[in-house]
């Protein structure tokens, strides 16, 4: 028996909805254990996208109607969504604290799971419906250690679960991740338009900007491009996520509290911006350049024309003024970092010019697009980043967490269709893709990595 598990605990971690994947709507989605994201698009929507790609080539990366732009726009728009949650687990703390907590769950999932069938048991399905319901079978035991360590994992997990979901003032820590990644993707458009429009209705994707965007003076403000709204937005976004709440602390709402705030002092920021951009207006285009002082690429500066610089130039300034206003609601300095490992860092900051130490990284990735899209050169080289001292591959990894979630789909009530094989593809019949004998499927998989039959380990009641 399992005599130290915290009972109380266990029945909520069992309660838990652990489908911890975060959509754009229903083209793509991130997955928090995996650290990896896939796009939804049909071949239709493909073909559609490769010709309005075409175009926009032929077009110079101006979309020529409203046809093509939409055609191009969405998965772009949908991956550009996916691509900076990625981007968001890596730099914001409030963001990878959670992310590294479902993570070690599926750790402790899988190897307790893996534990269970080398021990002979099996699961019934349609009974079973969570992996650690083997810890309620009175002949599995886990070592002590272990069922301490469990106890701290689900503590930590229920905690910064519900730090993720709590709301102040009707806005909470994933609403703030949700806006920051759709008004990004929105920033990355030829237009700054929407393209998903099936999100609109959605409050995760609307409501951090509308409650940000409720406190500009409109008839004040009404010169400032929508761009630079979304990009102030943004950084707002950015520094009330460089914190969170610990479990010692009274207040769980942490980051919505410094988003608000910051929120409310928006007018005096564009009030700065504007005296700013009347700063650097002065000067000639080729004085501004002269004047880079910034993290801003040098090949970047020469082709924005004189405007758009003095624009960029008084963003960059603004910055760290936003930083200090968060940095006073924290009582403390904020210190950018990240657990990529130095030398990964280094390849991608003399490679693709991306530092994910500087906070000036955002604004290059939402000003320039170009800078986006060497984001997914820097995804494929973060994937094959070989970690731990088994030197997995975060790509090997990924696979892993992979077949560990179809076997918790496979366990659910509900009849969730996995990919069984090549020639069965995605499906939802449990006797036939445990009964798969193709190589490369599920099934095969199983028993190459438990030496057990998949019929024996997933049992069904009745057959």
């Amino acid at each position: 028996m399992n005599k130290l598990i915290d009972k109380k605990l266990f029945d909520w971690f069992l309660s838990n909805d652990d489908t911890e994947e975060m959509y754009a709507q229903d083209y793509g989605n991130f997955s928090m254990e995996k650290m990896d994201f896939r796009i939804f698009m049909s071949d239709d929507e493909w073909g559609k996208f490769n010709k309005a790609q075409e175009v926009m080539f032929q077009n110079n990366g101006i979309p020529p109607n409203d046809k093509i732009a939409n055609d191009y726009y969405k998965p772009i728009q949908a991956y550009n969504h996916e691509l900076f949650h990625f981007y968001q687990a890596l730099s914001l703390p409030a963001f990878n604290i959670y992310q590294k907590l479902t993570k070690r769950v599926a750790e402790f999932e899988s190897a307790t799971m893996l534990r269970y069938f080398e021990y002979g048991y099996s699961y019934t399905l349609t009974k079973n419906k969570k992996i650690l319901e083997a810890l309620e079978n009175p002949l599995f035991t886990l070592p002590e250690d272990e069922q301490l360590s469990l106890n701290k994992l689900m503590s930590n997990y229920k905690f910064y679960k519900e730090q993720w979901n709590s709301k102040y003032q009707n806005i909470s820590l994933f609403y703030i991740i949700e806006g920051m990644a759709h008004i990004m993707s929105i920033q990355l458009t030829f237009y700054s338009n929407n393209y998903l429009l099936e999100v609109d209705n959605k409050i995760e994707y609307n409501i951090a900007y509308d409650v940000y965007s409720s406190y500009i003076d409109d008839n004040k403000y009404q010169e400032i491009n929508i761009r630079i709204k979304h990009l102030v937005f943004l950084y707002i976004c950015y520094f009330s996520c460089q914190t969170y709440s610990f479990i010692e602390d009274e207040v769980l709402e942490k980051t919505s509290r410094v988003f608000y705030v910051l929120s409310s002092r928006i007018n005096l920021y564009f009030e700065a911006f504007i005296t700013l951009v009347e700063r650097y207006a002065k000067y000639s285009k080729d004085e501004l350049e002269e004047l880079n002082q910034f993290d801003i690429n040098q090949e970047d500066i020469k082709i924005s024309n004189k405007n758009q610089l003095c624009n960029i130039y008084a963003l960059f300034e603004l910055i760290p003024i936003i930083e200090q206003d968060a940095e006073k609601l924290y009582h403390s300095k904020i210190k950018i970092s990240t657990d990529i490992p130095e030398e990964y860092l280094f390849v991608l900051k003399e490679k693709l010019h991306i530092d994910l130490l500087s906070k000036f990284q955002l604004a290059n990735f939402a000003l320039f697009p170009v800078r986006m899209a060497d984001m997914w050169e820097a995804y494929d080289i973060i994937q094959k980043l070989k970690i731990g001292e088994n030197k997995f591959k975060n790509e090997d990894e990924s696979a892993f967490y992979e077949f560990i979630s179809n076997c918790k789909k496979l366990l659910s009530n509900e009849y969730i269709p996995i990919f069984c094989c090549e020639e069965h593809g995605k499906i939802n019949n449990k006797l036939k893709i445990l009964y798969c004998k193709n190589k490369g499927s599920f099934a095969y998989s199983l028993k190459e990595l438990i030496n057990r039959d998949p019929i024996d380990v997933f049992k069904i009641m009745g057959s």
